[in-house]
């Protein structure tokens, strides 16, 4: 099964097929039941260009849009856009197109632990059994748990087989989400300096309330790892 996320700005829509460009991935495209595989030939700021073969040519002065699929390492990565004619559009068969409006990015679902970096400032909030709040800010998640750091003098609370119930996973602009957390391991961290109080990296596993919850978590890590492959790639354009 696949997950995806849709993209509508401009400015991102045209960093990606640039690096698509940059890797020379494939591109599948289909007209009228029609369909070819091809290389993006050049990408600008409002169009990009492909090799046309002769047998589809004909096809396009019926106007309509194109359906294009690109098999990236982001995952597949399906638009839809129309032709702009020129005066010389095609004299070695490269054909132009319009930037398209949105792109839907789908990526096979897995199960991959992500790190989460400071500036998401992702965390979890609740209370104990006893009433004391707590707030951690997320080590890693995956879309089947995740990790937090725990001080010493929280530990009493942090045994294995544990239940944090009614815990609220924030994910900052990706919302947020209530579940339970289920402590499946406390690993005690060691400090370089003697003199300091080891932390522990507490993981836990995701106690769903329904599967609509479990969908929603789903689908924040897929647009995570989605949005971090971009953002690892945007500059290299």
């Amino acid at each position: 099964m696949s997950e995806g996320v849709s993209k509508k700005s401009r400015y991102e829509i045209i960093a990606i097929l640039r690096e698509e460009f940059r890797v020379k991935s494939k591109l599948d495209f289909s007209f009228n039941d029609l369909s070819w595989q091809s290389d993006l030939r050049k990408v600008d700021s409002s169009s990009f260009y492909i090799d046309l073969p002769p047998s589809f040519q004909p096809s396009l002065s019926e106007n309509g849009d194109v359906c294009f699929q690109i098999h990236s390492k982001l995952g597949r990565i399906e638009f839809a856009t129309a032709q702009i004619n020129t005066e010389h559009n095609s004299p070695d068969n490269v054909f132009r197109f319009a930037i398209p409006e949105n792109i839907n990015i789908l990526q096979r679902r897995s199960s991959p632990r992500l790190k989460t970096r400071e500036s998401y400032q992702f965390c979890c909030s609740g209370r104990y059994k006893n009433g004391v709040t707590f707030k951690h800010t997320l080590n890693d998640v995956s879309d089947g748990g995740c990790s937090f750091i725990s001080t010493q003098s929280q530990l009493k609370f942090m045994r294995k087989d544990n239940v944090l119930e009614n815990v609220e996973m924030s994910f900052g602009e990706y919302g947020s989400v209530m579940t339970n957390l289920k402590i499946i391991s406390v690993t005690e961290l060691h400090s370089e300096k003697s003199y300091e109080e080891a932390d522990s990296r507490i993981s836990c596993m995701f106690q769903h309330k329904s599967d609509d919850y479990k969908h929603y978590i789903e689908n924040v890590i897929v647009k995570l790892i989605i949005d971090n492959k971009i953002k690892n790639k945007i500059f290299l354009v």
